[in-house]
């Protein structure tokens, strides 16, 4: 609509001030648009009429302001006629001030209800009156000119209607602007994922759709866009990501969509112990093993001891050192734990082990041995005992290597052959489950049966084998066999007899 004010006005000029020249004062309330006009220089003795129209649809309507100069010095007198009505205004007005050539204005303010609503101090004056915060109704308008030497023109009020307009309703055909954030095409995916997306629209977005291979899956009316896709439920395989965009208008945008790949594991990692073995007996620190693999691979592993979590380890080799002196003795089992990326959890067979931290040696004994001797085979005796359990005696013989000895109850026990001709170091050594040793030593001294002198009892056990026909041991024929004795010298015939036991005889009461 365009609103016309015809303004009549009349003004004494100072000629110090205006040059003899009558000035205008026009106000001009545009909805949207507004046409000027400019005076030229006016008799100063004339009364002049100003008049600005516009046309609506109801025909003619305007409002008059005349100023009346009686020639004096006075302060002017400003008055407002008003044809008619003016018409209705509505949303942000436009006011502009017109002024003749010749005129200098320093300040215009238009008034409403005597306060001022709008204010300018530049020319070409131009102002706006913002009614859309006003309720309808009547408003008493007014316009106040300020002159560079100080002189003020107010204009009586006139009565303008403010009103509600319905706007002009321009279509709105622009498309909203999509385009999916996340996740980035080619990505990997799995369990719960978030989708978003990013929208905007010259008016604005009403809601953003978000599909999976063409199927709607969710829906955000406001930012940021998101969707939360689980894709546990779903085939590992390739899927296409897209989202579309509305506005109120119902123009729709879509965004370019995406592939990415769904890989859900669901196969659990597999983990064993590999130290220390089952039922082992443990002490001081021990070292805890455990071998773990994954098809994807192994985000942690965790052991546990009697149920309560000892260490998390997220690197291969699984090991940790346990120290058992840290716990009484007896019997404690292990577990573990591992993990993959995807949550899968396995577990390992339980693997329990004795603790025993013991620091007392077993005690041990040698009985007594035969020496020296012929013999060269010697059945070797002794006792052990250990506050917990003895675990083996060895008998080793000089360098050779140790031989196992046979335990039984707090005694041990071992036959040994084929000692050398001199003295043969004997070291016998006991050993307990924790790793505590000791050790015995004795000395068995072989000689050969010539250097042996023969006793009684040698004749005794010569006469024996001779009349019973008793068939001698080896080490028995050796030492007993010494008949006939020729030329000083005994001369062995390979069997034990009378005649050995006669020259046995002779020899002990020192006859040969």
């Amino acid at each position: 609509m365009k609103i016309s004010l015809p303004i009549a006005a009349t003004r004494p000029v100072r000629l110090s001030l205006l040059s003899a020249a009558l000035w205008a004062l026009v106000v001009c309330l545009l909805l949207p648009e507004a046409s000027s006009a400019a005076q030229a220089q006016l008799d100063p003795a004339t009364s002049h009429f100003f008049a600005v129209t516009s046309y609506g649809a109801t025909g003619l309507e305007s409002i008059s302001f005349s100023v009346v100069d009686n020639a004096d010095p006075a302060p002017p007198a400003v008055t407002v006629n008003s044809a008619n009505d003016a018409p209705p205004v509505s949303g942000l007005a436009a006011i502009r001030v017109l002024v003749p050539d010749g005129v200098q204005l320093s300040r215009v303010q238009f008034l409403v209800n005597a306060a001022a609503a709008a204010e300018s101090t530049t020319a070409p004056f131009v102002m706006s009156w913002n009614t859309t915060q006003l309720p309808p109704g009547e408003y008493l308008v007014a316009v106040k000119a300020t002159d560079t030497a100080g002189g003020e023109l107010t204009s009586d009020p006139v009565s303008v209607t403010v009103s509600v307009v319905d706007p002009v309703t321009i279509p709105d055909t622009e498309r909203p602007v999509v385009s999916l954030l996340a996740p980035a095409a080619g990505s990997t995916l799995t369990g719960s994922v978030t989708v978003s997306a990013s929208a905007t629209d010259n008016v604005g977005v009403t809601k953003v759709e978000f599909y999976v291979n063409s199927v709607l899956q969710g829906t955000d009316s406001s930012a940021p866009y998101l969707f939360s896709w689980n894709t546990l439920s779903l085939a590992n395989g390739s899927y296409t990501l897209s989202a579309r965009a509305y506005d109120a208008a119902g123009n729709v945008a879509d965004a370019a969509s995406v592939t990415v790949t769904v890989f859900n594991d669901a196969v659990a990692p597999s983990v064993a112990f590999t130290a220390p073995g089952a039922g082992q007996l443990v002490g001081g620190t021990v070292p805890v093993t455990l071998a773990a693999s994954d098809n994807v691979g192994v985000s942690r592993v965790e052991i546990y001891l009697n149920g309560l979590l000892q260490a998390t380890l997220y690197a291969a080799p699984y090991s940790f050192a346990w120290d058992t002196s840290l716990v009484a003795n007896g019997s404690y089992s292990w577990s573990a734990k591992a993990y993959d990326a995807a949550g899968n959890v396995g577990s390992a067979v339980p693997r329990v082990v004795q603790v025993l931290n013991d620091a007392t040696p077993p005690t041990l004994s040698i009985n007594p041995v035969t020496t020296p001797s012929t013999a060269t085979s010697q059945l070797l005796s002794g006792s052990v005992q250990d506050n917990d359990q003895v675990a083996s005696v060895t008998v080793q013989v000089g360098s050779q290597t140790p031989l196992n000895a046979t335990v039984s109850a707090n005694a041990w026990s071992l036959q040994l052959t084929g000692l050398a001709l001199g003295d043969n170091q004997i070291t016998v050594r006991a050993t307990d489950r924790s790793g505590n040793r000791s050790a015995a030593t004795t000395v068995i001294q072989i000689l050969a049966p010539s250097q042996v002198p023969l006793t009684l009892a040698d004749a005794q056990l010569a006469l024996e084998i001779a009349l019973r026909g008793i068939t001698p041991t080896p080490e028995q024929l050796a030492r007993l066999d010494v008949a006939p004795y020729v030329d000083g010298q005994s001369r062995p015939n390979g069997v034990v007899d009378t005649g050995d036991v006669v020259v046995i005889l002779l020899k002990l009461v020192g006859k040969l």
